[in-house]
């Protein structure tokens, strides 16, 4: 970067505007930011990139080419850590002890991962929306399977042993229960392996959907980075009839509360089947624990399944009327802005005032 010196001996006489002042640029260090900018402006782009190890090159060589401010974050230990850290989470041990002793700071923070950077997933997901846009009938969805689904596929692995893990709980506490039974004749090592199976499967269970939500939470978010990157972009290349189609609060409610929702169903997307799961091994449980009799329990559960269809029907129309008004707050918002020099002219301050804080009351 230029440095810009304020030592009173490049001060060439006694300066009577900022135009006398005289600032010595050290060439080498102006030199060095240029090449660094060039780098910077001939940076990833999906067509030149043929496969993700030159996308992370690119990456590697732009942050090896900082001026040194890279030095102040420190990396992320995950991507370093043994097995035993990485099952229980150990590297995260070192940032806790330091929270619990002081207040957490910027240079305490972990650096982003490669693969959780803004460039790296934008970039990924401009190269699969430009294969998209080849078709006839274009799909964000599966422009986001494809960037993102094989690691999305990985969770419902997890969670489908978690969820076995849960299930096989109870059925060793059966069978601890029958072995403590008086009348029961089995050997003792049976109960022993019986109260290992019980304390092993729920160990299991929770260590499992932990690294589930570990997993879908970080991906999640690399997949709220790359949709995020990618309509910001898209909005700084929208031509001018373009532009008068869509209002800057529609923009900013896509990037905000459009892909917010999208990030958030990511981690929940596979309770759908895994309640489907569940539900029929429980149910299987039941019959067979107390025959007949589990109809009532299913009769209960079926009866309040229409209430949360209901419930979520009624949440998602109170949900997109109140997305209009945030439209029209942020709509209001921005015109103000671009009108600011007007407004304080003619003191109209708490008129606009009054307009915004009816939209939210709205």
């Amino acid at each position: 970067m230029p440095v810009f010196n304020n030592n009173n001996d490049n001060y060439k006489g006694k300066a009577s505007s900022p135009d006398d002042i005289v600032v010595e640029v050290d060439q080498t260090e102006m030199k060095s930011y240029d090449d660094s900018m060039d780098n910077l402006n001939a940076a990833v782009h999906p067509s030149e990139l043929d496969s993700e190890l030159e996308l992370k090159q690119e990456l590697q060589f732009l942050a090896d080419d900082d001026d040194g401010d890279i030095d102040l974050v420190r990396p992320c230990p995950e991507s370093k850590a043994w097995i035993w850290d990485r099952i229980t989470f150990g590297w995260l041990s070192p940032l806790i002890k330091r929270g619990y002793k002081k207040s957490l700071e910027q240079e305490d923070l972990f650096n982003i991962r490669d693969g959780e950077s803004a460039v790296y997933n934008s970039t990924r997901f401009e190269r699969a929306w430009a294969e998209q846009m080849k078709k006839k009938k274009p799909s964000v969805f599966l422009a986001i399977v494809k960037v993102w689904g094989l690691r999305f596929m990985l969770g419902g692995i997890l969670k489908l042993l978690s969820d076995c893990g849960n299930l096989l709980a109870p059925l060793f506490l059966k069978l601890v229960l029958e072995y403590l039974n008086p009348e029961s004749t089995s050997p003792l090592w049976i109960g022993y392996v019986w109260a290992f199976s019980l304390f092993f499967t729920k160990i299991f269970a929770s260590v499992v959907q932990h690294h589930y939500f570990h997993i879908l939470m970080t991906h999640s978010m690399r997949v709220r980075a790359g949709l995020v990157a990618g309509v910001y972009k898209k909005s700084l290349r929208l031509s001018a009839e373009s532009r008068g189609k869509k209002t800057t609060g529609e923009i900013v409610n896509l990037m905000s509360v459009d892909i917010q929702m999208i990030t958030t169903l990511i981690p929940y997307a596979h309770f759908v089947w895994s309640g489907l799961f569940q539900i029929l091994v429980c149910v299987a449980f039941l019959f067979n624990l107390v025959s007949w009799s589990a109809i009532g329990g299913l009769a209960v559960m079926f009866v309040t399944l229409p209430m949360g269809f209901i419930y979520a029907t009624v949440y998602g129309k109170l949900r997109t009327s109140m997305l209009k008004f945030t439209d029209k707050r942020l709509k209001l918002i921005n015109e103000i802005f671009q009108g600011i020099k007007v407004i304080k002219f003619y003191a109209w301050e708490n008129s606009f005032v009054n307009k915004i804080f009816s939209l939210r009351k709205q």
